[in-house]
């Protein structure tokens, strides 16, 4: 078992993000492979970040999403994202999030998977380690028994990007 990743400082998530898909081969605008996508995500997910608020206050949580959004251009997207909450200006955390957005080209077959019904994993702020570990499963077994995100993980990406922004 590999040793784990050093640390990063919350500022820095994102770049940490990029390093660890470039080293499943892949840069943050080129991804083609979406297991490999999610092998970088979980790795990640991982990495202990400094300066989040502590777990019992929700300050770092993991989320998968897929869907049709005005930033994909209505094009079917998958999104595996990481949100972190750091003190504020009178107490109020502010909430970042460093997210992998794969956005598919639109295939006729998406529609034949039904509805979208849930569209999203729910967060889930288990801590780094073990707990972690089983919640990205749980997350991707129910991307697996859903079927469109299921249709999106077995398609070629068209687009790729790593973003970091500041979230409501």
């Amino acid at each position: 078992m590999p040793a784990p990743a050093p640390p990063v400082p919350w500022p820095g998530s994102a770049d940490a993000l990029v390093r660890i898909l470039r080293e499943h081969g892949a840069g943050p605008g080129a991804v083609r492979d979406v297991d490999a996508a999610w092998a970088a995500f979980c790795g990640f997910a991982q990495v202990e970040v400094e300066g989040v608020d502590p777990p019992e206050d929700d300050g770092d949580g993991v989320i998968v999403a897929w869907g049709r959004w005005s930033w994909t251009g209505g094009r079917p997207a998958l999104s595996f994202g990481r949100q972190l909450a750091v003190g504020g200006a009178g107490g109020e955390p502010q909430l970042w999030k460093a997210e992998l957005l794969l956005v598919f080209a639109d295939d006729p077959a998406w529609a034949d998977a039904g509805p979208p019904g849930r569209q999203d994993s729910g967060f889930d702020f288990s801590p780094v380690g073990a707990a972690r570990a089983a919640a990205l499963r749980a997350a991707r077994r129910l991307v697996e028994n859903s079927p469109q995100p299921a249709a999106l993980w077995r398609a070629e990406p068209v687009h790729s990007a790593v973003t970091w922004e500041q979230v409501d």
